[in-house]
Formats: C-alpha cells, structure tokens, sequence
C-alpha cells in the first residue's frame, strides 16, 4: 500500500485537554492491491479526533509517536470510526471504495505515516501496537 498526504497541514482545534475538531479537511491518496485504481480518503472539517491515542499497555509506543504522526492517526481513527458506522452522516463522505478491514485500516496507518516522515522506530513500534490490539480484539 502506498498513501499520499495531500493536506500539507492539520489545522485543528482544541476541545479539551484530548480530543481536537478538524477545521479543514484532511486527504490522503491511497493506492493498494485491494482496488485497481487510487483513491482519496478524505477526512471531513468538524470530525473529531484524539490524535496519538493508545491503549495503556502500549505507553512506550506513544511516548515515540507523540506528535509525529497526527496526519496519519486522525485518517486511522476515522477510517476506523467510518467503517463501525459511528461517523454522523454529515461527515461520511465517499471514502473507500470498499468496505475495509481493520488490518487495511492499520496498514494504511503505517503507509501514511510513512508519507508523514514519522521516524523507523517510532512508525514500526506505533504499527506494532495497533496490529496487536487489533489481534487481540478481533478487529473491534
């Protein structure tokens, strides 16, 4: 998979002390196995995101990651919100051309951290984490 950030900056505002509302829009252009043709995934102005959440077990994967990866956290939190039906219809554009899994949602995640410069470590211990809870819940 390869993903392109077409948004050069994320303008956001603060809500409280975790969790922003996009002011702008935010695409990425994503070519993949899974459709013939790249796509956009565009994630809508007024979405709200937690930017580098993680579960608790998983502190040193963030203290790495913190701030280095929004662009591409804020599109893997709404792919994720997207695909369980929990995006307010306002905000569900035309996103990806089919219904994704989880595991295409966390490699997107690291494709567009990898188009977002986040570091070897940082990307690979933050993809790591993500595919395990991703293991270990079953894709929820």
């Amino acid at each position: 998979m390869k993903v392109a950030i077409l948004t050069p900056h994320l303008k956001a505002e603060a809500l409280d002390s975790q969790h922003w509302r996009l002011l702008e829009p935010l695409a990425f252009r994503v070519t993949c196995d899974e459709w013939p043709e790249p796509f956009e995934v565009v994630v809508p102005g007024g979405y709200v995101t937690d930017f580098e959440s993680v579960p608790r077990l998983l502190v040193f994967a963030y203290a790495l990651i913190k701030g280095r990866a929004r662009r591409a956290a804020t599109g893997h939190d709404f792919l994720i919100d997207w695909m369980r039906g929990e995006v307010a219809e306002p905000l569900r554009p035309a996103t990806v051309p089919f219904r994704p899994a989880r595991a295409w949602i966390d490699r997107f995640f690291h494709a567009a951290m990898v188009a977002e410069g986040t570091g070897f470590l940082a990307r690979n211990t933050a993809y790591l984490g993500v595919s395990a809870y991703t293991l270990f819940t079953g894709g929820k």
